[in-house]
């Protein structure tokens, strides 16, 4: 969804609107889902850890490792076009501050140099509390109880600490946790009332505060990921080859279509500027796409592949 939506702005940019006219806007939504369905991941993945000081380590492994060396890669490339083209930026993308908070993914109010980052900055946050709720499960409570109530006491969209996304990890896990212990009959439904409460927060949204587009959009993408996965506990899904891969790739996907897509529409403002704005919205999702299934294979995967092969060397080496 966030795909869709850069897209049109993109070729808004150098085109004009498409023939979307603002409908793809509401990828905006995309960041609430994400947020849900990381809570429900960590939670469904790591909810027996909590208590087990003992496994922090591994948590905390698995987690850096998810995330840092796709992106410091898709980091590196996109600094290297900002060291080449300066103009294409702000100025500040290379200095010493920026570059410091892009690469341990701490918060920066200038903007990430990878745009999209300012995401993963909430995912890091959100993975160190649950980390401290597994080392001491108390504190972990306290922490995100008081996260969560700041940011619902306090609430500001435009804040770090203060954005409702601590209610949006809060939905996912208990998602996982509804999931976890019910076995719903009517997954399909549950999933069809999903979407079309989505459907009808997109409409409204326009009508809503910043804060209630957010959690709105959090409520119906906790439903959708109840009912699908319930759907998945009761009967396994075959699902075409295309579309797993292009679920294997979302991060990847996620990491580098933003500027694959100015690239792209930048392209082909030059070669064919009278092109219609609706085949660039095509070509500009279709290179997304691809670039984001490349990076997946050629990085993503064989530094994953690389990671688990290291792992079962030193577990054979182990003594015992």
């Amino acid at each position: 969804m966030v795909v869709l939506l850069h897209s049109e702005l993109a070729v808004t940019k150098y085109f004009g609107a498409p023939i979307t006219n603002g409908a793809l806007l509401f990828g905006k939504a995309g960041v609430d889902f994400f947020f849900v369905l990381s809570g429900f991941i960590i939670w469904w993945v790591h909810s027996r850890d909590i208590g087990y000081k003992s496994r922090l380590a591994n948590y905390t492994m698995r987690r850096l490792r998810r995330i840092y060396p796709t992106y410091w890669v898709a980091l590196a490339c996109v600094i290297s076009i900002f060291a080449v083209m300066p103009e294409a930026g702000t100025g500040s993308e290379l200095e010493a501050s920026s570059l410091f908070r892009a690469i341990l993914l701490f918060p920066n109010p200038d903007g990430q140099i990878l745009g999209v980052a300012w995401t993963l900055c909430y995912e890091m946050l959100f993975y160190t509390l649950f980390g401290i709720l597994i080392f001491a499960p108390i504190a972990g409570i306290v922490l995100m109880a008081g996260w969560l109530l700041g940011a619902m006491a306090f609430p500001d969209a435009n804040s770090f600490i203060f954005a409702p996304y601590p209610a949006h990890f809060a939905m996912g896990m208990a998602a996982a946790l509804q999931s976890r212990g019910l076995n719903l009959r009517y997954g399909v439904a549950i999933a069809a009332g999903g979407v079309c409460l989505f459907a009808a927060c997109a409409v409204a949204e326009q009508h809503l505060g910043e804060v209630a587009r957010h959690l709105c959009y959090a409520v119906s993408s906790m439903v959708i990921i109840v009912g699908l996965c319930s759907m998945d506990l009761k009967s396994p899904t075959s699902w075409p080859k295309p579309l797993l891969l292009l679920g294997a790739a979302s991060y990847s996907l996620y990491l580098v279509h933003y500027p694959t897509l100015i690239g792209t529409n930048k392209l082909l403002s030059k070669l064919y500027p009278e092109l219609s704005p609706s085949i660039a919205l095509i070509c500009a999702i279709a290179a997304a796409t691809g670039a984001g299934i490349t990076f997946h294979l050629v990085v993503e995967r064989p530094i994953s592949d690389f990671l688990q092969r290291r792992d079962s060397r030193m577990a054979q080496a182990a003594p015992g």
